[in-house]
């Protein structure tokens, strides 16, 4: 079976656990901005990369029409928990900051995977500790008001710009 063809782009994004290589897959020729989609795959932290990973990636970018952000993160045993996580949540972070230089937009990710990339264990850490962040990405100052909502409806009281 043929896979879609795809451009990519491989990047490092920088983790405080050591850093980690991404891939960055879109439809061929494709132009502008793409909604993103985070890949964190399976293989439970001991296997798989993006070679293992590659129909998997390549297929939503094509059938959706959007940029799929795949993390090959280090895996065990050599990189003990949570580091694959770490690096996950770098990477969804690099998106929100950084990745509009990439035609990427960061305004509705998605979070997808497989095995244990797609459940609880990678995915709901993720999800945990974007809302446990929020004030990070949303806290930006806008106006002089000192709280707003943020992504996830939490109020937050926003840090005065320096």
């Amino acid at each position: 079976m043929e896979k879609p063809d795809v451009d990519e782009k491989w990047i490092t994004v920088t983790a405080e656990v050591g850093d980690a290589r991404v891939r960055i897959v879109k439809p061929v020729g494709s132009r502008g901005t793409l909604p993103v989609v985070l890949y964190v795959h399976g293989g439970g932290r001991v296997v798989g990369n993006a070679g293992t990973h590659d129909r998997p990636v390549r297929e939503p970018a094509v059938r959706a029409n959007a940029a799929v952000v795949f993390v090959e993160y280090a895996r065990s045993p050599e990189a003990r928990y949570p580091v694959a996580i770490e690096q996950a949540y770098a990477t969804a972070r690099w998106i929100t900051a950084k990745g509009a230089e990439e035609g990427l937009d960061a305004s509705r990710p998605a979070v997808a995977g497989d095995s244990v990339g797609g459940t609880g264990t990678m995915t709901a850490a993720l999800t945990l500790m974007a809302k446990a962040m929020a004030w990070f990405w949303d806290c930006r100052p806008r106006s002089s008001s000192s709280t707003r909502t943020t992504c996830c409806g939490t109020r937050v009281r926003c840090m005065p710009a320096s």
